[in-house]
């Protein structure tokens, strides 16, 4: 994109010249696009998705034959990644060589190494990209753009440059976690077993902005529940096969110029909320244990049509053991201590099995919104053959405080084309005394092949907090952040 660079013998004088910048910029297509705007057009998603992606059985029937059925749709905003480091990247253009040479936090840097010749019309062979510590990525750092700036600008000025940007900065033009909009349809029959699952969702599709040659679906629709599948062509990898006899999974993405990208566990995030408290939810209306209602849909692993390159296919059977561990050792179904309650969730994400109890209580405010306590949580994940134990605890640690502050607090408001988040004082994030006061990690002893726990934790801590509060008050949670709803930590 077109851009203005300031340059300057320091950091300070860069800044300060930045501000005293005025450009007039020509209005494009998205300059009125706001939190209203995009929500129209979901809106108008939602009641007629363009895309089915799955329909196995008579889905409009079962549920129109349902003794019982919740109809719930869902609200999520974009997200920022607020990486502790504000992204920068340093080029050193060598005119006599024709070299650039590129040093900064990259989580890709063969594709960096590709976008640095493509904006500066370097040949690929005389571009050199060294990695940093990243001091925090999350996915922003997936996207290589600030060491194109970089590049760009060092090879303009014919020598060495450090591009570094500010939190404003940052914040407001960030590759943020999309929006969304959910609708989710469960019915059950007169048994309490669910019979018919309708899933919708609307979301700002990456890989529309990024272009992609995919399906503008395929990063917005992992971890997606769908019906019983007979063969391999029947199944997307990231979605989740179940014993659910008729379901169908749709999808539409909006017009719009936000520009979006991975946040931690991208679409599991948003996805596994929307699922793991409609059922929950269910399981309250018609009586029966939220374990028994989840374990009764996974299946078997017979079930799950498995590819000969997936060297880490989906197992129900190692979902089902992650949930009732962690149900056993955090005592869900038990009594909880006077004036508290327990939620629980599991998601399965990029190979990986996570299941979490959360146990809290919720507080009055005053004048303002409920006060809500993690006291515990205790978690179980399977990352196949444990490495390094003290790595994955602090994983799950690290990903558990992560997912409750942006539940609660993460949002970026689109107003007049700009996202509207500045600074720490507009975007809030979790405190430390917000975190949970106790947090006991477990993980499956197992010899298959190990996979990764980067992310896996995010996805079921929301649902299982948003379930524990619904737990204690009866009110059910459909929109993020959930300080929107009234609650706050």
């Amino acid at each position: 994109m077109p851009g203005v660079a300031v340059v300057a013998d320091s950091t300070w004088a860069a800044f300060k010249a930045r501000e005293a910048l005025v450009v007039q910029w020509d209005e494009g297509p998205y300059a009125a696009e706001s939190n209203a705007t995009l929500t129209e057009q979901f809106q108008t998603l939602l009641a007629a998705p363009p895309a089915t992606l799955h329909h196995s059985g008579r889905v409009d029937d079962a549920l129109a034959g349902a003794a019982v059925m919740i109809d719930n749709t869902y609200s999520y905003p974009f997200v920022s990644h607020a990486t502790l480091e504000p992204h920068n990247c340093t080029a050193d253009y060598r005119p006599a060589t024709g070299e650039m040479w590129v040093r900064g936090p990259i989580q890709m840097p063969i594709s960096a190494r590709s976008i640095v010749a493509r904006a500066t019309g370097i040949a690929i062979d005389k571009v050199h990209v060294q990695c940093t510590r990243i001091g925090g990525g999350f996915g922003r750092r997936l996207m290589s753009d600030y060491a194109a700036e970089a590049a760009v600008i060092a090879k303009a000025i014919g020598g060495p440059v450090m591009v570094i940007d500010n939190r404003e900065g940052d914040l407001q033009h960030d590759y943020y976690r999309p929006a969304a909009m959910q609708r989710l349809r469960v019915g059950a029959d007169a048994q309490g077993k669910i019979v018919a699952w309708d899933h919708v969702i609307a979301s700002c599709s990456r890989n529309v902005y990024r272009k992609d040659p995919r399906g503008e679906h395929s990063t917005e629709t992992y971890g997606s529940y769908v019906g019983v599948v007979q063969r391999l062509d029947q199944l997307d990898a990231d979605l989740q096969p179940t014993w659910i006899p008729n379901a169908r999974l749709r999808y539409g993405a909006p017009l719009t110029g936000v520009a979006t990208g991975a946040w931690r566990a991208p679409a599991h995030v948003v996805n596994a909320f929307t699922i793991e408290t409609s059922i929950d939810e269910l399981a309250a209306r018609v009586k029966r244990s939220p374990i028994d209602l989840r374990l009764e849909i996974l299946g078997e692993s017979a079930d799950v049509p498995k590819g000969a390159n997936d060297l880490s296919p989906y197992d129900p059977l190692r979902m089902r053991q992650v949930l009732l561990e962690a149900a056993e050792r955090g005592g869900f179904g038990r009594p909880a201590p006077e004036g508290r309650a327990r939620g629980v969730a599991m998601h399965h994400t990029f190979g990986s099995y996570c299941a979490h109890v959360v146990e809290v209580s919720v507080a009055a405010g005053n004048n303002g919104p409920q006060r809500v306590t993690i006291h515990k949580v205790t978690s179980v994940g399977d990352v196949g053959q444990p490495v390094n134990l003290s790595m994955l605890e602090a994983q799950m640690q690290g990903g558990i405080i992560d997912g409750i502050g942006a539940a609660f607090y993460g949002e970026v408001p689109i107003a007049n084309g700009r996202a509207r988040s500045r600074n720490f004082g507009d975007y809030r994030m979790i405190r430390m005394r917000e975190a949970p006061l106790a947090i006991d990690a477990h993980f499956i002893a197992s010899t298959a092949r190990p996979t990764g726990f980067g992310e896996p934790p995010l996805p079921p801590i929301a649902p299982a907090v948003a379930n524990a509060i619904a737990e204690l008050t009866g009110e059910r949670i459909r929109v993020m952040p959930f300080i929107k709803a009234g609650y706050t930590l």
